[in-house]
């Protein structure tokens, strides 16, 4: 086979070509950076109904939240099959969204005692979280990066350690007896009975948190009503947003494995700090 001859299939092809469809653009511009620019401007502005159209859809579902995980903004991309990471990008920054990786939720309550000893106990109280159940007066109460709670209590230990839920217990025993008040005492001695057995109460919390919020998504409830549902009890709106988001994600793992395995597959966890 004769060598190839780049000249000749210059003049005999390329230069006809050009001649005939003078629109073409030089083949050296391809080299250039101005090209490359140039093309990806055209490409982005060409794209903006597709972003725009996007953009508002996330706004509409995850706007109040301020967050969505990757995979989520894929999901809803998948109709927006042009979109690239860039414009994928665009659209969540113009619907207000940050990106966040999704946590890793606890699926069974990791204590000694019955998890329906505790759900029975805060029920009678009329407690709607471990938390509420030490401390009844919380305007705002955070899980995620430390289990926090507003008003700061006056004892310096931790919101759920052994000094506070002893001094709670000594609060009960000073109310009249009522069925109300009987509860809280069983929950409050079960809550020091676990932590002295080395149940984390922190993750526990959120555990109970979320049996109300998975029967819900199970029922197809999205994002926002599951969102309500946490702040509802007071939970910090940013430590919300990020359990909502991640329950979403739950099911939909479950339902289309393939599609959040890999890069998608959730890699964040809660690390509880101790005490």
């Amino acid at each position: 086979m004769p060598a190839f001859d780049l000249k000749a299939y210059e003049n005999n092809v390329l230069k006809p070509m050009y001649k005939k469809l003078p629109y073409l653009p030089d083949p050296k511009a391809f080299e250039t950076i101005d090209w490359w620019k140039t093309q990806a401007k055209k490409r982005h502005e060409q794209l903006k109904a597709d972003i725009a159209d996007l953009a508002k859809r996330l706004k509409a579902t995850y706007g109040d939240l301020g967050v969505i995980t990757q995979a989520q903004l894929r999901l809803d991309a998948a109709a927006h099959g042009k979109l690239g990471d860039s414009e994928l990008e665009k659209a969540c920054t113009t619907a207000g969204l940050t990106l966040v990786e999704p946590l890793v939720l606890p699926t069974v309550p990791e204590m000694s005692a019955p998890f329906s000893t505790l759900e029975t106990g805060l029920l009678a109280v009329g407690a709607d979280s471990v938390v509420r159940l030490v401390h009844p007066t919380l305007t705002e109460f955070g899980l995620l990066g430390g289990l926090t709670v507003t008003p700061v209590p006056s004892m310096t230990e931790s919101a759920l350690s052994e000094a506070v839920l002893r001094h709670r217990a000594t609060e009960l025993d000073k109310l009249p007896d009522s069925t109300a008040v009987r509860a809280g005492k069983t929950a409050v001695q079960l809550l020091r009975t676990e932590l002295k057995a080395g149940t984390d109460l922190a993750e526990l919390t959120l555990f109970h948190l979320l049996g109300a919020v998975r029967e819900k998504r199970a029922k197809g409830v999205g994002p926002l009503p599951l969102f309500t549902l946490l702040t509802r009890t007071c939970l910090r709106r940013a430590d919300a947003a990020r359990i909502a988001v991640s329950v979403v994600l739950e099911q939909i793992s479950r339902s289309w494995p393939p599609r959040f395995s890999g890069a998608f597959r959730p890699k964040a966890t809660l690390r509880w700090p101790p005490g």
